[in-house]
C-alpha cells in the first residue's frame, strides 16, 4: 500500500460522523440514538481515540435550525477540535 494511500484509509478511520434526521433521530457513525444525551459518552469516547478530534455533522435539509446549533455545541462540548457540516447537493 503506498503513503498516500495509508494516509487516506488513516484520515476515513478517524472520520467521525453525527447525523441529525428531520424529525430529530441522531446518529453517530451507523449507531442510532434517540436523543444527544445517549450518545454523548460514545461520542466522548471516539473523541478520545481520535486524532484529527473532527466531527462532521450530516444534518436533514428539513431539521430544525436550533437542534443543528445544540448538536454543535454539544459536540465541541465532547472534544471536537473542529466541526464541519457536510450538505447533499440538489439535483
Amino acid at each position: 500500500v503506498s503513503p498516500a494511500r495509508e494516509r487516506w484509509i488513516f484520515q476515513e478511520a478517524d472520520k467521525i460522523t453525527v447525523t441529525l434526521g428531520k424529525d430529530g433521530r441522531l446518529a453517530l457513525d451507523y449507531k442510532e440514538y434517540k436523543d444527544f444525551a445517549a450518545m454523548k459518552e460514545d461520542l466522548k469516547d471516539k473523541l478520545a481515540v481520535s486524532e484529527s478530534k473532527l466531527v462532521i455533522i450530516k444534518a436533514d435539509e428539513d431539521a430544525l435550525h436550533g437542534k443543528l446549533t445544540e448538536l454543535m455545541a454539544e459536540a465541541k462540548e465532547a472534544g471536537a477540535a473542529s466541526l464541519t457540516i457536510a450538505t447533499e447537493q440538489k439535483k
